[in-house]
């Protein structure tokens, strides 16, 4: 993205650009009695459908706070109770529609890198030199972190002998988020935090330093 901050491009418009799907609006809002729209109403979903603004009979309430279903600030245990699982169905919903996660493989490999985002260039170059090196090796990468995939990630660990997390701070947060979600300890980290991008020789490095 950075590429494209930086210069200047002309470009045609795809087809499919303004033609999203959009959902969850509410086409013919009625106000219940106390004359407000029950903007936040509880559903099997966890979306509730919305009026757009100047809609007549859409009138409801937006604020920071807790809310009841119409939008006015509530203390109400029950009430809060009820908005947070409301928004978590959000979540299970979702899960139904997100599609798999980058996954590359190798015959017979014994290696599987794990990243997320940018460094997917470089580790890609990186394994068509390993594959020059007749080094088989096997790739996820992720383009979100919520809802997680637990079991694709969980599954690409254990496709391999070893598994090799790569990612661009020092603490080795997506290791950790592996651990914290599947249970798996992932021992080889490489980790750069100076700023820069890796390189696809210093990745081809650290794994010819591995015993696999």
């Amino acid at each position: 993205m950075m590429n494209f901050s930086e210069s200047r491009y002309s470009l045609k418009l795809p087809e499919t650009v303004f033609k999203n799907n959009r959902f969850g609006f509410e086409n013919n809002p009625k106000p219940d009695t106390n004359s407000f729209y029950p903007r936040y109403r509880l559903t099997e979903t966890g979306v509730s459908e919305r009026s757009v603004p100047g809609q007549s009979g859409g009138i409801h309430i937006t604020t920071s706070y807790e809310h009841d279903e119409y939008g006015f600030t509530a203390e109400d245990t029950n009430a809060r109770k009820s908005q947070v699982e409301k928004r978590f169905k959000k979540i299970e919903s979702m899960k139904q529609e997100i599609p798999s996660q980058f996954w590359e493989e190798e015959p017979q490999a014994k290696l599987t890198f794990i990243s997320f985002g940018s460094t997917k260039g470089p580790i890609r170059q990186a394994r068509e030199e390993l594959k020059r090196q007749r080094v088989a090796t096997n790739m996820l990468n992720l383009s979100w972190l919520w809802p997680f995939p637990k079991d694709q990630v969980k599954k690409s660990v254990e496709s391999s002998k070893s598994a090799v997390v790569v990612e661009g701070n020092y603490q080795g947060q997506l290791a950790s988020l592996i651990t914290q979600e599947t249970g798996i300890v992932v021992k080889n980290r490489l980790n750069r935090y100076d700023g820069r991008p890796f390189y696809p020789e210093e990745i081809v490095n650290y794994v010819k330093n591995l015993s696999i």
